[in-house]
């Protein structure tokens, strides 16, 4: 599902909190860094609000965000061929969805591949497609960075954080199988 042109009044702020969150180098990502191994508490900067709130309304009742992450891709950077699934047990079941808001996409600078199917997307489009889907980027021809905000949603599981741990655990909050 593709969502045209969502447009955000707070750009100027995401770019200013963008340069206070930590990337690095990710095994899937090429020519460009991603902030998936920081523990991200997206929700402590206020300025993803309307970017989560839309993904969680398109991924449908009950799904919450279990993952929240900032890729950026440089010139010839992308993200290698992969899907998004589970390693816990009691959560193989459990409806995943993935989502991806384009918020900096220069002309030529690549466009997403899902089960071998091109979707060509422009700055300020967001598309939700089930996780287990295999799917990658093109190329960023351009000599500008493109940015994405990435999430995964479960249905009726909750990202808990564990204060004894320092470390978030998904707890299955409504039996939705």
């Amino acid at each position: 599902m593709i969502h045209r042109n969502f447009k955000l009044k707070n750009r100027n702020q995401i770019k200013e909190v963008l340069k206070k969150i930590n990337v690095d180098n990710h095994q899937l990502v090429e020519k460009g860094y991603s902030s998936y191994s920081t523990v991200l508490d997206y929700e402590k900067f206020g300025v993803f609000d309307k970017i989560i709130e839309k993904f969680l309304k398109l991924a449908g009742k009950n799904f919450n965000i279990v993952d929240f992450w900032i890729n950026i891709y440089f010139k010839n950077g992308y993200v290698k061929k992969h899907n998004h699934t589970t390693s816990i047990k009691k959560l193989e079941k459990v409806p995943l969805k993935t989502g991806v808001y384009y918020f900096e996409k220069p002309r030529n600078s690549g466009n997403i591949v899902i089960n071998n199917r091109l979707i060509k997307v422009r700055q300020e489009d967001m598309i939700i497609f089930e996780g287990k889907n295999i799917h990658y980027s093109e190329k960023n021809l351009s000599v500008f960075p493109r940015i994405i905000f990435s999430v995964n949603m479960m249905k009726g599981v909750q990202k808990i954080w564990n204060e004894k741990l320092q470390q978030y655990n998904l707890e299955i909050t409504k039996n939705e199988l």
